[in-house]
């Protein structure tokens, strides 16, 4: 998988705008029997090579890389910039986050606390 996060990297400097599909994906099978929860057996699970945070999971592969690009581009919405394509991203925690950006700040609260935004 390294080899294809280099060639990424590397084609990254041609491009200004990236998508999900500019970024190396690692996509893998669950072991046999594996269920998130009674209701929702997760078979596939679909991830950008060296981020931590962003998970796509499904019951075909292609369920698997659907979820993981919405929640791409729920990230890139709320992103200042992408991380280039092909290299480590860090895991944030909601402290890190709305220490770099306030606007983060008032959709921790009114979307994981059911709280109205600050005024």
């Amino acid at each position: 998988m390294r080899i294809n996060s280099a060639r990424k990297y590397a084609l990254s400097f041609f491009k200004r705008q990236w998508t999900l599909d500019d970024y190396p994906i690692d996509l893998w099978r669950q072991w046999p029997g594996y269920q998130a929860d009674e209701s929702a057996p997760v078979v596939f699970v679909a991830r950008i090579a060296g981020w931590q945070a962003l998970v796509g999971s499904g019951t075909t592969e292609q369920e698997a890389i659907s979820d993981l690009r919405r929640q791409f581009e729920d990230y890139r919405r709320m992103a200042e910039r992408l991380p280039r394509p092909g290299t480590f991203v860090a895991q944030e925690t909601a402290s890190d986050l709305t220490r770099t950006n306030p606007k983060h700040d008032d959709h921790l609260i009114s979307g994981v606390t059911d709280l109205d935004k600050r005024e």
